[in-house]
């Protein structure tokens, strides 16, 4: 039987670590400021300084807030679907939703080849990994944004303390033991400076890759040990 209530709390709980880990940076009710932009399906604008002032308030006050558990919710569901997979025998298979996925087993004799692609340049990759058993997300900047008239790109994540998109990246991926985690942290470390993500991930054994705004690629934690050979 599924228990509702059960899943929200635990994500929740999910959500309040995540917020802790970024002194509030991240939070499951930055939603409040997401949808003054007008995401996630438009029309998209950019809001006044006082209204993002307000939201950014509110949050802070926990009054009149909106809450979206996106960042974590999609990887929660995978690791449920891997889980009933095993339970019945499954041995290999590779769960993907937009991107979050879990590799069960491998594929056949070798694991699972999982490419990370190139936030710019169609058809090329970042990265390549070989995985087995692990969870990977990533998150970007450019699935899901829209361009101001003077060509400012506004993507979907969003600090919570400013109202605005962090400027460190394009794109962080995060390997973990589960996919719930590799999703969350894939946004909660796009919201960090890398030397708070690299003490994060030494803490949490999650090899992170990261796509500066600079075009700068950067691995963490152990990513290398996992790419193609």
């Amino acid at each position: 039987i599924f228990n509702f209530t059960g899943v929200m709390k635990e994500l929740e709980e999910y959500g309040k670590e995540y917020s802790d880990m970024t002194d509030g940076k991240f939070s499951i009710y930055a939603y409040t400021i997401a949808s003054l932009y007008g995401f996630h399906e438009g029309p998209y604008r950019v809001p006044s300084d006082t209204e993002l002032e307000q939201a950014v308030d509110n949050i802070d006050k926990m009054q009149n807030v909106k809450m979206d558990m996106g960042a974590f919710a999609k990887g929660y569901i995978v690791d449920s679907a891997a889980y009933y997979l095993k339970n019945h025998g499954v041995k290999s298979a590779m769960i993907n939703a937009g991107g979050d996925l879990y590799a069960i087993g491998k594929k056949g004799d070798k694991k699972w080849r999982v490419a990370i692609k190139h936030p710019e340049i169609k058809d090329e990759f970042i990265s390549i990994v070989n995985l087995a058993d692990i969870a990977l997300a990533t998150s970007g900047d450019y699935e899901r944004f829209f361009e101001t008239e003077d060509g400012k790109r506004i993507f979907h994540i969003f600090d919570a303390t400013t109202g605005r998109n962090p400027e460190f990246y394009r794109s962080v991926s995060v390997i973990a033991d589960t996919t719930e985690k590799a999703d969350g942290l894939a946004t909660v470390f796009f919201l960090l400076p890398k030397e708070e993500i690299e003490r994060n991930c030494k803490r949490l054994k999650t090899p992170v890759l990261l796509y500066t705004k600079k075009n700068k690629l950067v691995k963490l934690c152990g990513w290398e040990k996992f790419e193609n050979k």
